[in-house]
């Protein structure tokens, strides 16, 4: 990614981004994918937790993971 806006360059424009806000584009990412990762694996476990059938078929399919200790 930081390749590409280092690579293209500024909007439309045809100039370049300021380190500035190749910083902060980057930084947003970061918060972006964070709360989008955690978003997730919430909604992950409540489903699992409302929905007994799909724990069962989580546990069958990948059975190393340890699952009974959280969703028990």
């Amino acid at each position: 990614m930081l390749a590409a806006l280092l690579d293209e360059g500024g909007g439309g424009s045809g100039g370049t981004f300021s380190d500035e806000e190749i910083v902060d584009f980057m930084l947003a990412l970061l918060v972006a994918g964070y709360e989008t990762t955690s978003t997730i694996m919430t909604l992950a476990v409540k489903f699992l937790t409302e929905t007994p059938h799909a724990l069962a078929q989580l546990k069958v399919t990948f059975p190393f993971l340890p699952l009974t200790h959280f969703l028990d």
